[in-house]
C-alpha cells in the first residue's frame, strides 16, 4: 500500500500535536543528559527546576497552537483514530490543568529533595497516551493505552513514597488495577469473538444485532467493571480514599483530574454503548457510590480521606445522569467536569500549602486544622471557597454547575435523581462544616508556636490564591454561561 505525498502530509497534520509531546518528551530527556554532562555537581532538585521551566515554556506554546486549531474539521484517520473540535477541547482541557500541575510541582520541590528529576518527562507521555485514548476509534488500541496509562499511574504514584506502608497502599491499587485489565482483556476477546472485529465504528453499525448476543453483552460487562473500578465507583471505591491518604499530590493529579476526564470522555463518545446497555446497573451504582461514600465521610478523620471520598461522591454525581442522554444535559455534565476539574486542581495546591510545613506541624488530621484562619486569615477563607465549591453549596462555581444539572434533570423528567442530589448536597454540608468550626476557633492543634505554625507562601503561591479567588467571582457573573456554552459546544460535536 502506498501514500501520495499530499497523503502523508495530512496524516502528519492529523497527529501533529501528538508529535509535538513526543518531540517535548525526547528533548527533556536531552536537556537532562546535557545538564548531567556539562554539571554533574547539580542535585536532582535543581535538575528538577530547570526541566519544570522548560517544560512550562514549552506546553505554554504547545496550548495556543491547540486553541488555534480548535476549529479542525472532523477527520478520520484510517478508521483507527479521528479528529474533532471535540477533542481538541478536551486537549486543551487536559493540557491547561497539566500546566499548573508543573506549577506545582515547582512549589513542592522548591525546597524539597526529589527522588529524581525526570518528572516532566513522564508528565509528557502521560499526556501524549491521554492523547491518545481519546483519539481511538479502536477498542483494543483503547485498551492498551489504559494500560500504558496505568503503569504510568503506578510510577506518578509511587514516587517520593519512603514509608513502606503508604508505599503498599499504592502497590495493592497496581496490583487490583492489573487483575480489573484482566477482566477488561477478557471482555476485548469476548467482543471480537461476537462479531469478528473491535473497530468501534463497525460496533455501532451492528449494534442492533449484538444486543443479543451472550459473548458480546459478556464482554461489554467486564469492560464496564473496568471503567467502575478506574472511575472509584462503588463496589471499588476503596481504592480512592486509601490513594488520597498515602500518595504524593503530583500522583493524585493523574488518578483524580486527568484520567477521570478521559475516561469520561470516551464513555460519553467511543464507549457510549456501554451506558446505553447498562443504564440500570451504572445508575444503582452511583447511588450506592454516592449513599456509602457520604456517611464514610462523615466518620473520616483525615483531610486527605475527606477529599478522597468527595471524590467519588462527585464521580457519581456524574454518572448517575450519563444514561439520561440529551444534548443540554450533556452539556451540563461537561460543564460539572471541567468545574470539578479546575476545583480539584486549586484544592490540591492549598492541600500542597497545608502539608507544606515543619514535620511537627504538619496538618494532617482535620483537627490539626484549629486556628489555621488565626494564623491566616485570607489563606483559610480562600481554602473554605474551594471546598465549598467542591461541595456544591453557594454561591462558588460548584452549586453553579450542580444546580444547572439539577435543572435539566428536572425539566427532562428525572425528579427523583433531582431530589436526591438536592438532598445529599445538604448531608455534605455536615462535614463540610466541620472545616469552619476548626479553622476559625480555638488554638493551634499541632504546634504552639506561631513561627512554627505559619504558612510557607511565594510570589507564585500569592499569584494561584488571586487567580483563583477571580475565577471564583468572574465564573458568578459570567463564566458560568461561557461554560456552558462551550460544554454545549463540545456535547454538540460528541453527538455528531
Amino acid at each position: 500500500m502506498t501514500f501520495t505525498p499530499e497523503q502523508l502530509i495530512l496524516f502528519f497534520n492529523s497527529f501533529l500535536s501528538e508529535v509535538i509531546l513526543i518531540i517535548g518528551f525526547f528533548f527533556i530527556i536531552i536537556v537532562d543528559l546535557l545538564l548531567d554532562f556539562f554539571n554533574s555537581e547539580w542535585g536532582p532538585r535543581k535538575r528538577l527546576q530547570i526541566q519544570l521551566n522548560i517544560s512550562l515554556s514549552y506546553l505554554f506554546f504547545f496550548i495556543i497552537y491547540l486553541i488555534k486549531n480548535l476549529n479542525i474539521e472532523t477527520s478520520f484517520i484510517s478508521g483507527f483514530f479521528y479528529q474533532a473540535p471535540a477533542t481538541n477541547f478536551l486537549k486543551i482541557l487536559l493540557t491547561g490543568i497539566t500546566i499548573f500541575w508543573l506549577v506545582l510541582l515547582k512549589e513542592i520541590y522548591r525546597r524539597k529533595k526529589p527522588v529524581f528529576s525526570l518528572y516532566p518527562s513522564l508528565i509528557f507521555i502521560f499526556l501524549f497516551i491521554n492523547f491518545c485514548i481519546i483519539i481511538n476509534l479502536n477498542l483494543f488500541c483503547i485498551f492498551v493505552c489504559l494500560e500504558i496509562q496505568n503503569i504510568l499511574i503506578f510510577a506518578l504514584l509511587s514516587l517520593n513514597i519512603r514509608d513502606v506502608i503508604n508505599y503498599k497502599q499504592v502497590l495493592h491499587y497496581f496490583l487490583l488495577s492489573s487483575l480489573i485489565s484482566g477482566f477488561m482483556a477478557m471482555g476485548c476477546a469476548l467482543i471480537y469473538v461476537s462479531c469478528g472485529t473491535l473497530d468501534i465504528g463497525y460496533l455501532y453499525e451492528c449494534l442492533y444485532y449484538l444486543k443479543n448476543s451472550f459473548y458480546f453483552l459478556t464482554g461489554s460487562f467486564l469492560i464496564l467493571i473496568g471503567f467502575l473500578f478506574k472511575l472509584g465507583l462503588f463496589p471499588f471505591f476503596f481504592w480512592i480514599p486509601a490513594i488520597f491518604r498515602t500518595a504524593p499530590i503530583s500522583g493524585l493529579f493523574a488518578t483524580t483530574i486527568l484520567a477521570k476526564s478521559v475516561y469520561f470522555y470516551i464513555l460519553f463518545s467511543s464507549l457510549n454503548f456501554l451506558v446505553l446497555f447498562y443504564s440500570y446497573i451504572i445508575i444503582i451504582v452511583s447511588l450506592l457510590s454516592i449513599l456509602i461514600c457520604t456517611f464514610l465521610a462523615i466518620r473520616e478523620n483525615m483531610i486527605r480521606g475527606v477529599l478522597g471520598y468527595s471524590s467519588v461522591i462527585q464521580t457519581g454525581f456524574l454518572t448517575l445522569v450519563l444514561p439520561f442522554p440529551s444534548l443540554k444535559l450533556n452539556a451540563v455534565i461537561i460543564n460539572y467536569l471541567i468545574i470539578y476539574c479546575i476545583t480539584m486542581a486549586f484544592i490540591f495546591f492549598f492541600l500542597m500549602i497545608l502539608e507544606d510545613r515543619k514535620k511537627d506541624a504538619k496538618i494532617i488530621f482535620i483537627h490539626d486544622l484549629k486556628s489555621i484562619g488565626t494564623i491566616n486569615f485570607y489563606f483559610a477563607s480562600c481554602f473554605i471557597m474551594a471546598i465549598f465549591s467542591l461541595a456544591g453549596l453557594p454561591p462558588f462555581p460548584g452549586f453553579l454547575g450542580k444546580l444547572f444539572l439539577i435543572i435539566d434533570l428536572w425539566k427532562t423528567g428525572n425528579y427523583l435523581i433531582a431530589i436526591f442530589i438536592i438532598i445529599y448536597t445538604l448531608i455534605t454540608m455536615f462535614y463540610y462544616i466541620k472545616f469552619i468550626n476548626l479553622m476559625f476557633s480555638g488554638t493551634p492543634a499541632s504546634i504552639p508556636e506561631a513561627k512554627n505554625g505559619e504558612l510557607n507562601f511565594t510570589n507564585m503561591r500569592v499569584l494561584i490564591i488571586v487567580i483563583f479567588v477571580t475565577w471564583n467571582f468572574w465564573f458568578l457573573f459570567t463564566g458560568c454561561h461561557i461554560i456552558y456554552v462551550g460544554s454545549l459546544f463540545l456535547a454538540t460535536f460528541i453527538s455528531l
